[in-house]
């Protein structure tokens, strides 16, 4: 996988995730090619937990969830897991921005964790945003 220019800001959030015992099971990111919001690429990451995490309550102890990042959909997006296999439709998730900063998704993350309604208060935003989206538009124009 080649650097991408979302990569900073998903380590960060990993390594504040980590910091807070909160570590996913698994995680990866990408660039599609095709994009369901429009024209060109798109950026994405996926956050996943196993069902079994010692901060998981209800069903989510049980099956497990995921947290989607996705650019150009400009949204964090939060699914819980199927018994069956898969995992429901993905909601978006308001309290995050794009760039929401890493302790705003750990604060969100221990909710969803804990089977908390979707947190709807907005989070600041990540004090690199700028350099984040800079770097995002530079990729977008190079594609």
């Amino acid at each position: 996988m080649t650097d991408q220019p979302h990569d900073p800001y998903i380590t960060a959030v990993i390594d504040a995730l980590t910091a807070a015992g909160l570590e996913p099971t698994g995680w990866w990111q990408s660039d599609l090619d095709g994009n369901p919001y429009g024209e060109g690429e798109m950026l994405n990451a996926l956050l996943t937990w196993d069902g079994g995490h010692p901060a998981a309550s209800g069903r989510i102890a049980d099956r497990g969830m995921i947290l989607l990042w996705e650019h150009p959909a400009e949204a964090w997006q939060f699914a819980r897991r199927r018994s069956g296999g898969g995992n429901e439709e993905p909601q978006s998730v308001p309290a995050l921005p794009l760039w929401a900063s890493p302790t705003g998704v750990v604060e969100i993350v221990r909710q969803l964790l804990s089977e908390g309604p979707v947190p709807t208060d907005a989070h600041l935003r990540w004090s690199r945003h700028a350099e984040m989206q800079a770097a995002v538009t530079a990729w977008e124009d190079s594609q």
